[in-house]
């Protein structure tokens, strides 16, 4: 919409993006044909659009959009800091456990008890924020800023989405994936974590079991990865900018 927007107004319109509409609905082509129009036309107005960048990872390259490193917020509270607002020893592993804000049920939570190994902090759907033991249950919005949660951690447990895939890789965090079948972009989101981190696919029957609980030591045991800076963010803002006038 915003680049029919744009077109009728007279400005120029970004795209920025590392999956379009289009691309997706032709995943579900041959269990609901009735997308193919509206695919078209989306893949009409992407066309249109004055400049296109692509995020890394990328699902569908463009030959003529510029690529961009992955597009990911930044820590702003070092490790130490946000471990020392939870109350989690700096030598005990820490395990973040989020689902991107998608309410699902945590029947395992016994069992993370259980693992006194580590220090799980789990955004839930709590009213408010719980300690209990080794667990830590903190709100969907979160008090503490959820890129200083994921580098503050020493293994994400989650879906396989873009903002968490591109934050984990700018913080080097070990990443336990849950399964998504159904979602086109998975496959490659995950394969890039598995080119960069160290990670394990679970099924979602082994994450709603608890099973993939047994297999954190093995995890928690691989190095993890560098901390990097992305540039991707600055080099989507040089792109607007660049339509900018001159100050």
């Amino acid at each position: 919409l915003g680049i029919a927007v744009a077109e009728r107004a007279g400005l120029p319109s970004i795209l920025v993006e590392n999956f379009t509409w289009d691309w997706i609905y032709e995943g579900y082509f041959d269990r609901e044909p009735r997308l193919r129009p509206f695919a078209d036309y989306f893949g009409e107005q992407f066309e249109r659009a004055t400049s296109w960048v692509q995020t890394e990872p990328r699902c569908r390259p463009v030959a003529r959009a510029r690529q961009v490193p992955p597009v990911s917020r930044r820590p702003r509270t070092a490790p130490s800091e946000v471990r020392r607002r939870l109350g989690v020893d700096a030598n005990r592993p820490m395990v973040l456990l989020t689902m991107g804000g998608a309410a699902v049920p945590l029947p395992f939570l016994d069992r993370l008890a259980a693992f006194r190994e580590a220090a799980f902090v789990v955004l839930a759907n709590a009213e408010e924020v719980t300690r209990r033991d080794n667990l830590i249950l903190l709100t969907e919005r979160s008090p503490v800023y959820l890129p200083d949660l994921m580098a503050a951690a020493d293994l994400i447990v989650g879906k396989v989405g873009y903002s968490t895939v591109a934050e984990a890789y700018a913080a080097g965090t070990r990443y336990a994936m849950v399964e998504r079948p159904d979602f086109r972009e998975v496959p490659i989101l995950s394969a890039f974590v598995h080119r960069h981190l160290a990670a394990i696919d679970i099924s979602r029957a082994e994450y709603e079991s608890g099973g993939w609980i047994e297999r954190l030591p093995e995890l928690l045991a691989r190095p993890r990865g560098e901390t990097r800076v992305s540039d991707g963010a600055h080099q989507v803002a040089r792109e607007i900018e660049s339509f900018l006038p001159p100050r």
